[in-house]
């Protein structure tokens, strides 16, 4: 039974440390502390197979418990990593030297085998709680779940090791367990080396939930981006793109409009672009502010922008709808230090009747647009309308 459960013990160790090693190196940008969490967990296996299967020989003991304690403020770093917080290099060189000398003394110049196990308990007692009040004290809300398992690991250890303390109090820590044929010395040892499996399985699985949920967030922001004017934050020409496909795809009658400022030009020689891009701004903004579920509404580019408005209506209010939309009047812009009425102007072509393709439809309402500017200002004009009016 003994050789069953270390070889388990082994196995899962080696493929979660694997796992670590690969979680690190696909998401170690994302979340520090793999890397240190694997080396702890293989310097806490080198012992752990040093501890079970090699000859009980003192130099083997004395190394064996050098690598738990190696092993446990490797942990102990990795979730200080893991909090975005600096190794405590100092604070873990002095636990690792006092400790140290500690064994020594117990192993080579006193050997006493109950002291050499209280003090590796002792040791990891130590830095399991300091590790325990970190994780209480300055854990960061992002990454509760993640850092659970570094504070789950603590709470064990120090359980652990404190009924491995009474053990030794009573005398009983190398006696053997009936029907096992292991001592409860290396059975705590066992329980030790699972408990490290298992919570470092955590850390892979909650690693990388982690990272594909920022994944996906990160994808889901540069999508918006790529859909999203820059300067208006109103959807763009690749986004107003997407939304004539589908309208057209699905057969849906709509109207698209064009609309400019007549006399944006001069705003921006006279004043400088900053303020015209003010004026953009605030344009935009007064769209949102009165735009109805069935319109959509994008910037062009430039001074243009294009309205898409469902046919539920007629051409009368399709038009009014549009006008509603692009009065400029009282226009304050650019730290309220100018202020505007200026004037616009729109062509709109129908779908199908005008177009059944993104670019006909296009083409036709910036014509419109185009014999509205040349010959009034602050109207709509309808491709069909214009095309079919007396020069």
């Amino acid at each position: 039974m003994g050789d069953l459960v270390f070889q388990i013990t082994l196995m899962m160790s080696l493929l979660i440390i694997v796992g670590l090693l690969f979680t690190h190196f696909y998401a170690g940008h994302k979340v520090r502390g793999l890397l240190v969490a694997a080396l702890g967990l293989i310097s806490s296996t080198i012992g752990y197979l040093i501890s079970t299967l090699l000859p009980p020989i003192l130099p083997l003991i004395f190394v064996a418990n050098v690598l738990f304690l190696v092993g446990m403020l490797l942990f102990y770093s990795s979730a200080q990593q893991a909090m975005g917080r600096n190794i405590h290099y100092i604070e873990n060189t002095i636990i690792f030297i006092v400790f140290v000398l500690l064994l020594t003394i117990f192993t080579f110049a006193y050997e006493a085998i109950l002291l050499r196990q209280a003090t590796i308990s002792v040791a990891l007692i130590t830095i399991a709680i300091r590790q325990v009040y970190l994780l209480t004290r300055h854990s960061r809300k992002r990454f509760d779940i993640y850092l659970f398992s570094y504070l789950v690991l603590g709470v064990i250890l120090v359980l652990l090791q404190i009924i491995r303390l009474f053990l030794i109090a009573f005398g009983i820590n190398n006696n053997a367990i009936p029907q096992t044929g292991i001592t409860a010395n290396i059975m705590i040892l066992i329980i030790n080396a699972v408990v490290f499996d298992l919570l470092a399985l955590v850390l892979v699985i909650t690693t990388s939930i982690v990272t594909r949920i920022e994944l996906f967030q990160e994808r889901k922001l540069l999508e918006e981006w790529s859909t999203t004017d820059y300067l208006t934050r109103l959807p763009n020409r690749r986004k107003l793109y997407q939304y004539l496909e589908t309208l057209i795809d699905s057969h849906t009658p709509f109207a698209v409009a064009i609309t400019d400022i007549d006399g944006f030009k001069m705003i921006n020689d006279i004043y400088g672009h900053p303020v015209g891009d003010a004026v953009l701004l605030e344009y935009g903004r007064r769209i949102e502010a009165h735009i109805r579920p069935a319109t959509f509404v994008a910037r062009f580019g430039g001074d243009e922008f294009v309205y898409v408005i469902l046919l539920d209506e007629g051409k009368a209010a399709v038009a009014h709808n549009i006008l509603t939309k692009v009065t400029l009047e009282n226009l304050i812009v650019y730290n309220k230090h100018y202020t505007f009425d200026l004037a616009s102007s729109g062509g709109v072509a129908l779908f199908p009747e005008d177009g059944h393709t993104i670019s006909e439809l296009l083409t036709h309402a910036d014509h419109a647009l185009y014999m509205m500017k040349n010959n009034k200002r602050q109207q709509i004009g309808f491709y069909q309308d214009v095309i079919n009016s007396p020069e």
